[in-house]
């Protein structure tokens, strides 16, 4: 009798999975509208740059991004924000944080216009570090794992008793996948706002690194945002970018935090 009670619990404890810490503006449907049309046939060709000469700039980009990192860090009364980067030869188009380190992939730099743009990717990258979203992704997947093998369990006994294994399998997985996608794109929109702030901290010209959304528009050839992707589709990025720049030129200096 127990084990209805404990369901509901759990997947209400999913359902309050941790999500943003800031008030992201959300762009309106005719900005995303605008945005799908103005990145609608956009083709992306490598700069010519060598390897070397991206890693430089990405050095460059780095050295005066930290200074603002590190105002951001004090903003959000983060802890632990000593990052470091780690550069890869690599060429896939990728960036990533793991809470501790920035890596940055040469495959995505080589496409990348101006400092501006590699700037942007690193405090994007930095943003989920401040924002500590890499320990709420995995704090969320573990939740949704626990919350879908109980699911899973008591849906697989209501069938037949032999499939209570199977049912607390199956609904691990699905539970992990849901509680990893439930915040990811809320998160994403989050380091694009709070990534736009600490360029815009850093010296550099918001309307530089406004072209990075474009690239990506460009490598992805996605143009709407379904409930399984774990990143918004490039226009709602590009009109997203948008609002938090006219945001900062309307006098913002910090991201709006909720509470």
């Amino acid at each position: 009798m127990l084990r209805r009670p404990l369901i509901a619990a759990l997947l209400l404890a999913l359902a309050a999975c941790a999500g943003g810490t800031t008030q992201t503006p959300g762009p309106s449907a005719a900005a995303v509208g605008a945005a799908r049309t103005e990145l609608a046939g956009v083709e992306i060709e490598p700069t010519g740059r060598g390897s070397a000469a991206n890693r430089q700039m990405t050095a460059r980009a780095w050295n005066r991004v930290q200074p603002a990192i590190a105002r951001m860090c004090a903003h959000f009364d983060a802890e632990g924000c000593d990052y470091g980067l780690v550069w890869s030869d690599e060429k896939t188009p990728n960036a990533f944080a793991d809470g501790e380190t920035i890596y940055m992939f040469d495959g995505l730099v080589r496409y990348l216009e101006n400092e501006a743009q590699v700037a942007l990717v690193l405090a994007h990258e930095a943003a989920h570090n401040v924002a500590d979203h890499p320990a709420k992704g995995a704090r969320n997947t573990a939740l949704g794992a626990v919350a879908g093998a109980v699911l899973g369990g008591f849906l697989g006994a209501a069938i037949d008793d032999d499939l209570t294994g199977e049912g607390v399998a199956l609904g691990a997985a699905v539970g992990g996948a849901t509680g990893r996608l439930s915040y990811s794109k809320t998160y994403e929109r989050e380091a694009d706002y709070v990534g736009a702030y600490i360029v815009d901290h850093a010296g550099y010209d918001l309307a530089d690194a406004r072209g990075l959304y474009r690239v990506l528009g460009g490598l992805s050839g996605v143009k709407t945002t379904s409930i399984f992707d774990s990143h918004p589709a490039s226009p709602d990025r590009l009109a997203g970018f948008d609002a938090a720049a006219a945001e900062i030129r309307a006098g913002s200096r910090w991201p709006k935090l909720k509470g």
